[in-house]
């Protein structure tokens, strides 16, 4: 055994961590935004939009942990998940590069992203079940 969690494991995990962060920016957009180097100004105006994608990744997050915990395969919600997390690195950098995050809080994030997107998608793959019937 190599002392790696299984894909499975894997599956429940992001789903969770997904259910999580998309809780947490809901319950609190302006904070979230805040800890990714955004001003007090500009995070309580986009407040509505934190509240959108949070929605987003605590239903692609239920439903990673709903699929994947029954024993089904959930490749389709990690790979929604992965794709997601990916776009998310890929702007949050962006927004780094122009200077509008910044601080530990967003170089932290746009690292979780692209590490969560590589998780999902190797968990997307492993978890594929074959088609019967």
């Amino acid at each position: 055994m190599s002392g790696l969690p299984s894909a499975d494991s894997a599956g429940v995990a992001l789903g969770a961590l997904r259910l999580a962060v998309g809780g947490t920016f809901f319950a609190a957009p302006a904070t979230s935004l805040r800890l990714m180097g955004m001003d007090t100004a500009t995070a309580g105006r986009v407040t509505w939009l934190a509240r959108m994608t949070a929605a987003r990744d605590a239903a692609v997050g239920a439903g990673t942990l709903a699929t994947v915990s029954r024993g089904r395969s959930g490749s389709g919600w990690l790979l929604a998940g992965a794709f997601c997390d990916a776009v998310d690195a890929a702007v949050l950098a962006a927004a780094l590069r122009a200077r509008k995050a910044g601080g530990f809080g967003a170089v932290a994030m746009v690292g979780a992203a692209a590490a969560s997107a590589g998780v999902g998608m190797w968990a997307a793959a492993a978890t594929r079940r074959p088609c019967r019937g």
